[in-house]
């Protein structure tokens, strides 16, 4: 696990238990070999007394086109823009916040770090720093299952984390 930046030890049982996870979760589609903050929390995750810091209980995202009164340089006039309402609980604390974005993924991302600065200030330095949507059963259509991998900074590190 140091090879992956993990710096704390593990039992036998808990470094199985993790790889176990991890082939679990790559079944279903996730890569942990470019999502290193992905890998870090999927073995924290495994360890006994492990307590989530927050939790997303819900969130809605909206899609829309505004027209665009000075659209020289689009050929349709118009913009595409993103809201994200988001509820995440930090301990017995729910945040409800509202944030826009360029698209979905920046919209939610906006507003999950809206919603944990009020508890956790730090993490209003970091922002997203890009993102790759990959489908991973192309033959499945419109249900094809795909992963995202997001790139996060802080304007002083980078991390990767992998969803599917």
């Amino acid at each position: 696990f140091r090879s992956q930046g993990i710096e704390f030890e593990l039992t036998d049982a808990q470094a199985v238990h993790a790889l176990e996870q991890v082939k679990q979760r790559e079944a279903q589609g996730a890569a942990y070999e470019s999502a290193e903050a992905s890998f870090e929390l999927l073995v924290r995750r495994s360890l006994d007394g492990y307590a989530a810091p927050f939790s997303l209980e819900d969130f809605l995202i909206v899609e829309r086109r505004r027209h665009l009164a000075d659209a020289e340089d689009r050929t349709d006039g118009s913009e595409m823009q993103a809201e994200a309402m988001v509820k995440v609980r930090v301990g017995e604390h729910l945040a409800q916040v509202a944030a826009d974005g360029n698209g979905p993924v920046s919209a939610l991302d906006a507003g999950v770090r809206k919603a944990l600065t009020e508890v956790f200030p730090g993490i209003a330095a970091a922002h997203l720093a890009d993102y790759k949507v990959r489908i991973i059963n192309s033959t499945a259509g419109a249900d094809a299952a795909v992963r995202v991998l997001v790139e996060s900074s802080d304007g002083v590190h980078r991390w990767r984390t992998v969803g599917a």
